[in-house]
C-alpha cells in the first residue's frame, strides 16, 4: 500500500558564491542570440565548478566555503556539470543567472549586527528585523536605504540596481536590446511629435538607447535610472555625442520618498521595458502623471501579458507584462485618457524554459484627460 506523504519539501538555503559573475552569457560563435536554445546556469553552480573544477577543492572542502552539506555540493556540481555540457554538445547558448546566493566579496562579519545603508550617503543605521531595509527613509538625503553585506538572491528586491550594475558595460552588445529600443524611440517619436520647446523625463533610461535618440528633438531630457553603471554608460555616450540637453540622475522613482522633478514639470514622460520592474503600478502610475504639464503625454512602452517565462531569472521579480484593458484603467484611474495603445516590437526568442515563443511590445500614449 502506498502512503501519501504531507511532507513539504525545505527551502532552498542561502549558498555563499565568492563573488557574482561579471559575464553571464556565452555562446557559439557567429549564431545570433534569437537563433539561440538557452540553457540555464545557476549562480552557484557555476561556483560548484569554480571550486571543484577550477580550484580543484575537495567536494568537502568546497561544500564548507558555500556553506552546504557535501551531499548538497555534490547535487548542485553535477547539475552544473551536465548544463555545461548540454550547451557545449548541443550548441546551445549557456545563461547564467538565478540562484539563493550571497556573495562573500561584500559580505560583513557575521557577528557584526545587520545594518541598513543608503546608497545615496552612505548613512548607516541598525537593522531592525522584520522591517525591510528599503521601507525605511534615510533620515539624512530621505532615500531608501538598503541592506549591507546580508544575504541575497538574484534580484531579492522590486526595481533592484543589482543586475543592472553588473551587466551595464555588455548591455548595448546585445542586437536585440537595440533593435527594440530603436522601434521604441521611433514609435514615441511619432506618437507625441516631440519639439525643440519640450522638457522631457525619462525613467528607467539604463544606457540611453532610447534617449539618445529622443534627446535631439527636444530642449532638455532628465535621464533617471537606479543604476549607476547603466548612467555612467550614458554619461560617456553624452560626451561623446556633445549633447548638452541630458541631465542624468540616479534614483527611485517609485519610492514614495523620492523627490525628483517634484518642483517641475514635463510635457513628455516615456519609458522602455522599465514599467514591469516596479511593484506599485498604480501607485507609480498616479505619482508620475503629477509631474506631466497640462497637455503633456505619457509613453509607456513594456510586454504584453506574457506566460511568466520571458526573463531568464526565475527569481527576479517582475511583473510578467501587462493585460492592455487593465493598464488602461490604472491609467483612468490616475486622470489620463488613452490616446492610443499600439504593438511596436515582437520579441522572438527561446525563453527559459527552452521553448521559442513571441512577446509582444506594446506602446500606450495617455495625456490628462481634462486636455484630452
Amino acid at each position: 500500500m502506498a502512503i501519501k506523504s504531507n511532507r513539504v519539501g525545505r527551502p532552498t538555503q542561502c549558498r555563499c558564491v565568492q563573488d557574482l559573475p561579471k559575464i553571464t552569457c556565452f555562446k557559439p560563435e557567429g549564431v545570433p542570440h534569437k537563433e539561440l536554445q538557452s540553457v540555464l546556469l545557476t549562480v552557484d553552480e557555476l561556483e560548484a565548478i569554480r571550486l571543484a573544477d577550477k580550484e580543484g577543492l575537495y567536494q568537502a572542502d568546497a561544500a564548507l566555503l558555500m556553506n552546504v552539506s557535501r551531499p548538497t555540493f555534490g547535487r548542485i556540481l553535477e547539475a552544473a556539470h551536465k548544463k555545461v555540457a548540454e550547451a557545449i554538445v548541443e550548441g546551445k547558448q549557456l545563461c547564467i543567472h538565478g540562484g539563493v546566493v550571497r556573495s562573500l566579496c561584500d559580505s560583513i562579519p557575521t557577528d557584526r549586527p545587520d545594518i541598513c545603508v543608503c546608497p545615496e550617503c552612505d548613512v548607516e543605521l541598525p537593522h531592525i528585523k522584520g522591517e525591510p531595509c528599503r521601507e525605511t527613509n534615510c533620515p539624512n538625503c530621505g532615500a531608501s536605504l538598503k541592506r549591507k553585506g546580508g544575504g541575497m538572491t538574484m534580484a531579492d528586491t522590486w526595481n533592484s540596481p543589482d543586475k543592472f550594475n553588473r551587466e551595464a558595460a555588455q548591455w548595448d552588445e546585445n542586437p536585440q536590446r537595440r533593435a527594440v529600443a530603436l522601434s521604441v524611440a521611433e514609435a514615441i517619436i511619432a506618437a507625441t511629435n516631440p519639439v525643440s520647446t519640450m522638457h522631457a523625463l525619462e525613467f528607467g533610461c539604463g544606457t540611453g538607447l532610447v534617449t539618445m535618440e529622443v534627446a535631439p528633438l527636444v530642449k532638455s531630457i532628465l535621464a533617471v535610472d537606479t543604476s549607476r553603471e547603466m548612467l555612467s554608460v550614458l554619461r560617456e555616450k553624452i560626451s561623446t555625442s556633445g549633447l548638452t540637453t541630458v541631465e542624468t540622475i540616479c534614483t527611485d522613482l517609485s519610492s514614495p520618498s523620492d523627490r525628483v522633478g517634484s518642483d517641475k514639470s514635463f510635457e513628455l514622460i516615456y519609458s522602455s521595458m522599465t514599467l514591469h520592474h516596479i511593484d506599485d503600478t498604480a501607485g507609480f502610475i498616479k505619482r508620475i502623471s503629477k509631474l506631466l504639464s497640462p497637455g503633456g503625454t505619457l509613453a509607456l512602452a513594456d510586454l504584453d501579458a506574457e506566460d511568466g517565462m520571458f526573463h531568464d531569472d526565475p527569481l527576479e521579480k517582475v511583473h510578467h507584462g501587462f493585460d492592455r484593458v487593465e493598464l488602461a484603467a490604472l491609467l483612468n484611474a490616475a486622470g489620463l485618457k488613452v490616446t492610443s495603445f499600439a504593438t511596436i516590437y515582437t520579441f522572438n526568442k527561446t525563453n527559459r524554459a527552452g521553448m521559442s515563443a513571441a512577446y509582444p511590445v506594446f506602446l500606450v500614449t495617455a495625456t490628462p484627460s481634462i486636455f484630452s
